[in-house]
C-alpha cells in the first residue's frame, strides 16, 4: 500500500492518531499535559512513533529521521525526570 513496509504502515498510522490526539489537545486546552486522557495517548503514541520509525531504513541506513527521533526520545525523557523532581 502506497509503497510502504507493514512496519510504515503501522508507523505511519500511529503518527497520525499522535497528530490528531495532539491536535484536539492543543485546540481544547492550549497544552499537551501528560494529567489527562488525551495528553497520555499523545506521549505514548509519540515515543511509539519514534521507536517503530527505528526500523524503517528505506534510503540506507541511519539518517535525519532517526536522528529526530532520538532528540524527541531525550527531551521526552528530560521533560519526564524534571516533572518527577516537582
Amino acid at each position: 500500500m502506497f509503497g510502504l513496509t507493514p512496519l510504515g504502515i503501522v508507523h505511519t498510522i500511529i503518527s497520525l492518531v499522535a497528530v490528531a490526539v495532539g491536535a484536539i489537545a492543543l485546540i481544547r486546552d492550549g497544552k499537551i499535559m501528560w494529567e489527562n486522557t488525551l495528553g497520555k495517548i499523545y506521549v505514548i503514541t509519540t515515543i511509539l512513533v519514534c521507536l517503530t520509525g527505528f526500523g524503517i531504513f528505506q534510503h540506507g541506513g541511519f539518517g535525519k529521521p532517526h536522528t529526530l527521533g532520538v532528540i524527541t526520545l531525550v527531551v521526552l525523557a528530560v521533560v519526564f525526570m524534571a516533572r518527577e523532581k516537582n
